[in-house]
């Protein structure tokens, strides 16, 4: 993967963010009327269809106990579910693999969106981001970050002590401005990017770049205008004027409609 800067272009690795676990929960024994119980996942309902045909067929289900043979009825019987997989169907219930499945816009009406020649708009799910890039204009001040719900953290770093070098170089560049760069990744076999953001992390003396990823900027109901009376004066944190475009969809070039 390439981190790249207006003053650096360098390859990196990132890693997940370690945790450390400080509230746990203990092992609990389920029981009710001095015996174990457990969860299980319960069949409510489901049906079966006829493939290829179109149809969804009648079943009629015998239960018998396995060591009198005898009938039970199926109002004294719990149906679980132990195991299961996804498949695609067809309206006529036949099976389609995963290569011959294709994916479209589908407009405000439902219908499935047309490109300007009339074709259906094709989309295909995005590759994994190989670059990290951060223009000049999209480094921001760094308490803008509080603004955004987080879901994924990386450390990024470097395999060779040149490139490690370049990255506190860099790193020290923006941390000492307070500020964080702002882009969007993605992690591939998916429809949606992530806002990315590149955050000069340090603690204890000892430095990291961090990947911060979000898909969610926080929404504050309840907040209420500083009394007058305030001594403290709260300045406004000045904030990007244009988030960099992220896209929803990543339309399938009209050649490599045709080849389908």
């Amino acid at each position: 993967m390439l981190l790249k800067t207006s003053t650096i272009a360098i390859e990196i690795k990132k890693k997940p963010i370690a945790n450390e676990i400080l509230t746990s929960e203990p092992d609990l024994a389920t029981m009710a009327n001095d015996l174990p119980v457990q969860k299980l996942r319960v069949v409510t309902g489901k049906k079966f269809l006829w493939l290829g045909k179109g149809k969804e067929l009648q079943a009629t289900v015998i239960l018998t106990d396995p060591e009198t043979k005898k009938p039970v009825p199926t109002s004294e019987a719990v149906e679980v579910l132990e195991h299961y997989e996804s498949k695609w169907l067809d309206p006529t219930f036949a099976e389609v693999k995963d290569d011959n499945v294709h994916y479209f816009v589908v407009a405000e009406d439902g219908t499935i969106a047309l490109n300007e020649d009339g074709s259906k708009k094709e989309v295909a799910a995005f590759d994994p981001s190989d670059t990290i890039e951060v223009e000049d204009q999209n480094w921001i001040p760094a308490p803008n970050l509080e603004e955004w719900k987080i879901s994924y953290v990386y450390e990024l770093y470097a395999s060779t002590k040149a490139g490690m070098q370049k990255l506190f170089e860099e790193w020290e560049r923006h941390e000492k401005r307070d500020e964080i760069g702002i882009t969007t990744f993605s992690n591939g076999h998916g429809f949606k990017q992530y806002y990315a953001f590149l955050v000069p992390f340090q603690r204890e003396g000892r430095w990291v770049w961090l990947l911060c990823l979000s898909d969610t900027k926080k929404k504050y109901d309840h907040t209420e205008d500083v009394p007058t009376s305030a001594k403290v004066p709260i300045k406004p944190v000045p904030t990007l004027s244009k988030l960099p475009p992220i896209q929803e969809l990543l339309i399938v070039p009209a050649v490599a409609r045709k080849r389908k």
